[in-house]
């Protein structure tokens, strides 16, 4: 009997602060993963701005050298 008593002394004053941590690393993964997704397309985005520049760059230098 005091085996049970201990066993649930010991879930009720550890469960709670187990359960809180589980959830806030579950919470953090999802964050983490959605993130990453997110940084995935700002890369994107910015290699295809990168290369828009990079075109007007190189039309303007044209225009530049055939008015020269």
């Amino acid at each position: 009997m005091e085996l049970i008593n201990a066993f649930s002394t010991i879930v009720s004053n550890v469960g709670v602060p187990v359960a809180c941590l589980a959830v806030t690393f579950y919470l953090w993964y999802m964050e983490t993963r959605s993130h990453k997704e997110e940084i995935t397309k700002l890369t994107e985005v910015l290699n295809n701005n990168t290369v828009a520049i990079q075109k007007l760059s190189d039309m303007l230098e044209k225009e530049v050298t055939e008015n020269a």
